[in-house]
């Protein structure tokens, strides 16, 4: 019997969601940000099983939205590069996100 109900968004269920989430991106050339993408791995991971797989439209997606399109903005701006900071790759949740440290 499928779950009803929200469910407890599980590091497994996040994994899945973020390949749902990969495939809808290359099936509809629709593309988010890393915040966005794991926004959205976590609501889906918290939807009952077998929930088609769409964007929410609440007040949270789009933040996450617009801080990914200011990070891509900070990024292709031209900066003064640190020496001293490295840029590593962390996965959280299935989503790898890149991140500056020192």
């Amino acid at each position: 019997m499928p779950a009803e109900g929200i469910r407890r968004a599980t590091a497994d269920r996040v994994r899945a969601a973020a390949r749902e989430i990969a495939a809808l991106q290359d099936r509809e050339s629709q593309t988010f940000g890393p915040i966005a993408t794991h926004h959205l791995a976590v609501h889906h991971a918290r939807q009952p099983e077998g929930t088609a797989l769409n964007v929410p439209a609440d007040k949270t997606m789009r933040q996450a939205l617009a801080l990914d399109e200011a990070t891509a903005t900070l990024a292709s701006a031209p900066s003064e590069t640190e020496d001293d900071a490295a840029e590593i790759k962390v996965e959280l949740f299935g989503v790898w996100v890149k991140i500056r440290v020192k």
